[in-house]
């Protein structure tokens, strides 16, 4: 793959998707504005998922990429289940880098606790990968009002 960037932050955006730079070339250099020409190997998941927009949003949609298609290399990938009640939701299993799981785990569950609503039992929310829990949620039950007894209730049996 080869992206043609400014120098400067664009270029630290590979090793947050575990990309590998192979070399980097400094194009017009005697000009007012620098470009560096990065070739690096990147998984096609990463360029399908988060890669290529964080570039165009780093450049301001100046940077340029060209993708050829790459030789398969092996990957320590693992299955991260989540589970509702100690029951795994197949809809929400996906197969992350390992490195990558427990934070992956934790902000899926952390977006599944906002979506869902509390309810009159607690749920617990819970990321695995194997046998292993790598994260946790607690949504709360509501609670009886066992204080305000007489709510609602005619005012003579308050006495």
């Amino acid at each position: 793959m080869h992206l043609c960037v400014e120098p400067g932050r664009a270029s630290l955006t590979p090793q947050l998707h575990r990309g590998r730079q192979r070399a980097l070339t400094y194009l017009a250099e005697g000009s007012d504005r620098p470009r560096v020409q990065l070739t690096i190997d990147l998984p096609l998941a990463a360029v399908v998922s988060t890669f290529y927009t964080q570039l165009k949003s780093l450049s301001s949609g100046y940077a340029t990429l060209d993708y050829s298609e790459p030789t398969f290399q092996p990957a320590d990938l693992v299955q991260l289940n989540i589970l509702v009640d100690s029951v795994p939701v197949d809809a929400l299993c996906s197969v992350v880098p390992r490195e990558f799981a427990e934070r992956e785990g934790r902000e899926m569950l952390a977006r599944l606790k906002d979506l869902l609503s509390r309810a009159q039992f607690e749920i617990i929310l819970q990321a695995a990968t194997g046998k292993r829990i790598i994260a946790r949620e607690r949504i709360a039950p509501f609670r009886k009002d066992v204080l305000g007894r007489g709510k609602g209730v005619c005012v003579r049996s308050r006495r």
